[in-house]
């Protein structure tokens, strides 16, 4: 005996409301798929704020790029220190100093590269958790290097959060 195929139909649109139904009266979404309250909010300020920190990733990006360009004497030009456990400065070459600036876009790359695996992996929610670990260590990592090798490291965490952010 062969099932009534319109009731399979039927049953089918039922579970899904993005099924073209028989009627042509009949919405493909309709207010109680939706829920009332969703289609009357309009922007609520908890969107207006959640579009305004993601639109700062990028500038953050761009700053990040830059920002050891303007204090490189102060970075670099060494005075004796006494009694801190932190150096004062990091004496390091040109060649050193430029690879250290240019290896936070390579941190982007490789973050922006690893961001799509990341979110299947862990959701939306649980990459961004993820990626602010690394938005902590990489500055971090900056802030106490007592070399120019972790300075660099500080620097490609750094791209990694940004570019996973962008």
């Amino acid at each position: 005996m062969r099932p009534n195929s319109r009731a399979l139909e039927a049953q089918d649109t039922a579970s899904s409301p993005l099924l073209v139904q028989d009627t042509v009266e009949s919405p493909l979404l309709t207010r109680a798929d939706i829920g009332p309250s969703s289609l009357n909010a309009g922007i609520t300020w908890a969107c207006l704020g959640s579009a305004a920190i993601v639109c700062l990733a990028p500038l953050q990006y761009g700053y990040h790029i830059a920002e050891l360009n303007t204090p490189k004497k102060i970075i670099t030009g060494c005075a004796p220190s006494v009694g801190s456990r932190l150096p004062q400065c990091l004496p390091m070459s040109d060649t050193m100093f430029s690879l250290a600036t240019s290896l936070f876009a390579v941190g982007g790359l490789v973050g922006s590269l690893g961001a799509g695996w990341l979110t299947e992996r862990f959701g939306r929610r649980g990459g961004l958790v993820y990626n602010n670990i690394v938005f902590v260590l990489g500055p971090l990592l900056m802030a106490l290097a007592v070399s120019p090798a972790m300075l660099a490291v500080g620097r490609f965490v750094s791209g990694v959060g940004s570019g996973a952010a962008v």
